[in-house]
């Protein structure tokens, strides 16, 4: 069975960038435009990474990442920053994760990126 990879952002071309992206790779992957979409989605899905636009209008990956935390299972995060975002790197590392990608995203790098995650997942025998 593929991996399965939730991508929420706000931006339709970046969403649909990497929709399209990891769907050509072989992953399964649901979206989502919000935080509360992602929730919604999150409450019927199981995916094995999450990709998200660390700052969206609704507080974006971030608030996603910290409204999931009391959950037992943690899902790893790949956060979507802008260059200049300083502050969204080391709110990434606080939050337990240094993952992200620079926008706009590289889908080679991006593609790099997922299997990367998830083979240290599976490594870690989390999934």
């Amino acid at each position: 069975m593929p991996h399965c990879i939730l991508v929420v952002d706000g931006d339709s071309r970046s969403l649909r960038l990497l929709e399209v992206g990891l769907a050509q790779a072989g992953y399964r992957v649901l979206t989502a435009t919000s935080v509360a979409d992602a929730i919604a989605v999150l409450e019927t899905e199981a995916p094995d990474l999450v990709i998200a636009d660390a700052r969206g209008a609704d507080g974006g990956g971030f608030a996603l990442q910290q409204a999931l935390a009391p959950r037992p299972l943690r899902l790893p995060f790949l956060f979507l920053l802008n260059e200049d975002d300083a502050a969204g790197r080391m709110r990434a590392a606080q939050l337990g994760t240094g993952e992200f990608l620079i926008k706009p995203v590289y889908l080679k790098e991006a593609l790099s990126r997922v299997a990367l995650l998830l083979e240290k997942q599976a490594q870690r025998g989390e999934r």
